[in-house]
């Protein structure tokens, strides 16, 4: 093999090589050999004949001086059938002790696809969990990120999708490990291997002890596997990442390790360009395509993190885990409000669907805020539909968790998967109350709710809108208890009070407690009790004991009766029957005569001849009101047709003017040019006529400049008649649009007062 440089500089992260070929490029492999141990190196960066290369592995053995070679193809990984049911390093070596048997390999820098490659037309893709086909559905093609801190179940979201996916759609899938934990690598192996599904993946792992090339080359490696299924297989793969915030942690310490100026919070210059290098190549096309979940590590919980918003900036969709929700129990812990999908639109999902969610989105939105009502006044403050809200929304809330396939070991609770017409059945019922006499903890952790029995479920929140039903159906039958007695016993006040007087005078205390009883059921009684004379209520006052059906405190809130002056009970039965008023319909004359009847203690009816004056009077000022308009109607008209003559008036004024400015001789300015110069010549020729006679040149001098004065005045006379001119016009349409503004107003008023006649 030919040398192309030796080691002139080592560090952990850094071999500086001394280049003796100048055709060595960026991303080309050199190789060391020492003590029959290969150490490889990636070219990083190039600076005139000195090269920055980034080791695979640790430098403990090398020294300065050992001479380097270039290896052939690059960094490759295998490109055939046989890399399903294989785990390769990020430099694509197996690491499962299983061999290929004939090796194909493919550099792991491969180029995205052109435009006319990519296809966007895709059909849904359903994972069986509830909280995401809802909220956030898939597409084939999509890339959907999760998005989370540290231990809110990134990583256990991930392996149950892995898990529904193969069960449903029996496809490919390749996992890439990027920077996160070797024990959750071997669980996930260990997983796949006892379901029998390690057979359908590829595995690439750069775990988290290894330093920042392997970190950063996973990914690169993981792609090249999903893109030979996809373009030579012809398949629908999914790609599953985790974690790709560490492709950006371990690109910023190599380029630390340079000593590259970082951006702010130490985040390499080319960050964005590193990343899209990576986006660009998960896409689909007319024959296959990549379906991407990535998991992406949240720094402190600042969602705004720039690596953070660099990678969502080429997501289809993010599913937020939220350490929040996580605290109160609920898992996958997807924070609804943050989560989003370019799916959730009604020409992808369906109207039905679309709908759903934004109802659903709409009750936990006001959620959150009756809880904050809630925890300052309680819940008795909240009206009948913020209650209904709040406890349906706590519902849907506890629905969306989900008893997961790779937890089963952990909680005890058989995983179980919803298709999607399950659940927008189940919210729809939800939201329409079926489940409102169920106590919300019997919907947590739970599969579909068809398979409820809601017959055995414990009863303890008792239904919201029964409630209400049941107390508006009581309202109506009290309205109706209290008038229709109220016809019946009050039809005739005299009689009925006179026989009320000789009852409650002779009857004994035992029997009065059953009459007095029953004015707790309604109001009617009540009244017949207040209605009595002062004799019976000095009876009372005596004997409170005798009313067991009545309470002190409701007495001293109901106001007693007076009755009218001079009037005693007795002379009651002589009074008539209040009659009604003209004009009224039949059916309202028994309302009318009972309003009449309830206040015919107090008031007095008015006498037809009064109602005949106050009508009378009604109808004159009705009469002087139109008169007065018409007369105020006539002025303004006037006035429109004095405004219109004066216009008529400045437009002839504006004519004449017009006329007279024709009329008067203009001098162009080429004129005046001609006139000037032959002034000039004469003046010229009189000055050289020195020999003549001094009091003719003096004359003649004279009489030109009398000219050259009379074409300056003639000219200045010409600019102040124009002056005057568009003076005039701005006066005439100053006045034009005075006028159309004063028309306009008018017009104005009248509608005003016509709004205030109405």
């Amino acid at each position: 093999m030919k040398t192309i440089g030796k080691i002139i500089g080592i560090s952990e992260l850094n071999v500086k090589v001394l280049l003796f070929d100048k055709d060595i490029k960026l991303k080309d492999i050199l190789i060391c050999k020492k003590d029959d141990h290969e150490y490889k190196f990636e070219v990083e960066q190039i600076e005139e004949s000195i090269a920055y290369t980034i080791p695979f592995e640790r430098v403990k053995g090398l020294k300065k001086g050992l001479e380097l070679y270039k290896q052939d193809g690059g960094l490759e990984i295998e490109y055939s059938d046989e890399i399903l049911g294989k785990i390769f390093n990020p430099y694509g070596d197996l690491i499962d002790g299983n061999k290929i048997k004939k090796p194909h390999s493919r550099n792991v820098y491969g180029t995205p696809l052109t435009i006319r490659d990519i296809s966007i037309n895709n059909s849904n893709l359903w994972t069986g969990i509830k909280a995401l086909d809802f909220f956030a559905p898939l597409e084939k093609g999509y890339k959907m990120g999760l998005l989370g801190g540290a231990g809110v179940g990134k990583t256990v979201l991930i392996k149950e999708i892995i898990n529904n996916v193969y069960k449903r759609l029996q496809s490919n899938a390749v996992f890439i490990g990027v920077g996160e934990r070797s024990r959750e690598g071997k669980e996930l192996f260990d997983e796949m291997q006892a379901s029998n599904l390690l057979d359908k993946m590829s595995m690439v792992f750069g775990q988290m002890g290894e330093n920042p090339c392997s970190r950063s080359k996973a990914i690169y490696s993981g792609l090249t596997l999903a893109e030979y299924l996809r373009d030579e297989k012809k398949q629908d793969v999914l790609v599953f990442v985790d974690n790709i915030y560490r492709f950006v942690q371990a690109k910023s310490e190599i380029s630390t390790e340079l000593r590259r100026v970082p951006i702010e919070n130490g985040y390499p210059t080319t960050m964005a360009s590193d990343i899209s290098e990576v986006e660009e190549r998960i896409n689909s096309t007319y024959e296959g395509s990549i379906t991407s979940f990535q998991a992406i590590y949240i720094p402190a919980d600042d969602i705004t993190d720039e690596a953070v918003q660099a990678i969502s900036g080429h997501l289809d969709g993010q599913i937020v885990l939220d350490r929040k929700v996580a605290e109160k129990g609920i898992y996958p812990a997807i924070n609804v409000f943050k989560s989003n999908s370019k799916a959730i639109d009604p020409e992808k999902v369906g109207k039905r669907h679309y709908n759903l969610v934004q109802e659903t989105l709409r009750y936990l939105s006001r959620y959150e805020e009756l809880e904050e009502i809630i925890a300052v006044l309680g819940i008795d403050e909240l009206s009948e539909e913020d209650r209904t809200i709040f406890f349906r929304a706590r519902k849907l809330r506890n629905y969306f968790t989900q008893p997961m396939f790779v937890s089963e070991n952990f909680t005890g609770i058989k995983g179980e998967m919803v298709e999607i017409k399950d659940t927008l059945d189940d919210v729809e019922d939800i939201l329409q109350g079926k489940y409102d006499n169920v106590d919300e903890g019997a919907l947590l952790f739970k599969g579909t709710l068809k398979k409820l029995n809601l017959a055995e479920l414990e009863i303890k929140a008792e239904p919201i809108v029964k409630e209400t039903q049941e107390e508006e159906e009581k309202e109506e039958k009290n309205e109706e208890n209290l008038k229709s007695p109220k016809k019946e016993k009050f039809g005739k006040l005299g009689k009925k009070h006179k026989k009320e007087e000789i009852v409650v005078e002779g009857v004994e205390p035992e029997k009065t407690e059953e009459k007095e009883i029953q004015t707790e059921i309604g109001k009617n009684e009540i009244q017949e009790v207040e209605a009595l004379p002062e004799i019976n209520k000095e009876k009372e006052e005596e004997e409170p004991e005798t009313l067991p059906g009545l309470e002190l405190e409701e007495k001293e809130e109901e106001p007693e009766p007076e009755t009218l002056p001079g009037l005693e009970p007795e002379e009651k039965e002589e009074e008539p029957e209040p009659e009604t008023l003209p004009g009224l319909d039949p059916e309202e004359k028994e309302e009318e005569n009972q309003d009449f009847i309830d206040y015919e203690e107090h008031f007095e009816l008015p006498s037809e001849e009064e109602l005949d004056k106050f009508i009378s009077t009604l109808e004159d000022d009705v009469n002087n009101e139109t008169t007065n308009n018409n007369d105020v109607k006539k002025e303004k008209i006037s006035k429109e047709e004095s405004f219109e003559e004066k216009i008529e008036q400045m437009k002839k004024k504006r004519d004449e003017m017009k006329k007279k400015l024709e009329s008067v001789p203009k001098i162009t300015d080429e004129e005046y040019e001609e006139v000037k110069e032959e002034v000039e010549e004469k003046v010229v020729d009189k000055v050289e006529d020195k020999a003549k006679d001094k009091g003719k040149n003096k004359e003649k001098e004279e009489k030109g400049k009398k000219q050259e004065k009379e074409l300056k005045n003639n000219r200045e006379d010409e600019k102040i008649i124009e002056e005057e001119q568009s003076k005039e016009y701005e006066d005439i349409d100053n006045i034009v649009l005075t006028s159309s503004i004063l028309n306009e107003n008018i017009h104005y008023s009248d509608e005003d007062e016509g709004d205030e006649q109405s």
